[in-house]
C-alpha cells in the first residue's frame, strides 16, 4: 500500500519546497527514493489524482510531510511524537 516515491534522473521542486531538504537515497532494487529533510517519501496507493491525502494519518503511522519538512496535522489533532 506504501510504494516509495522513486524519481529517475535529477528530482525538481515545486514552487515553495526547498531544494536543499530534497535528497535521494539508492534502494537495494537499485531504484532512487526521494528523501525530504531526513524523511524517505512514499506514496499512498489509493491515492490516484494529484493532491490526494487518503493516505495522511493511515493508521497512526503515515503523515504527509509539509515544505517545511514537517508532519502535517490534522485540524484539531495532537502531532504524533512517533514520527512519520
Amino acid at each position: 500500500m506504501w510504494p516509495p516515491a522513486t524519481v529517475a534522473g535529477t528530482p525538481t521542486v515545486a514552487a515553495g519546497v526547498s531544494r536543499r531538504k530534497l535528497t535521494t537515497i539508492k534502494r537495494p532494487d537499485g531504484s532512487t527514493q526521494l528523501v525530504y529533510h531526513g524523511h524517505p517519501l512514499y506514496s499512498f496507493s489509493e491515492d490516484t489524482r494529484q493532491g490526494q491525502l487518503g493516505g495522511e494519518d493511515f493508521l497512526g503511522t503515515w503523515f504527509v510531510v509539509s515544505p517545511a519538512g514537517q508532519e502535517v496535522v490534522k485540524p484539531g489533532a495532537a502531532a504524533a511524537s512517533r514520527g512519520y
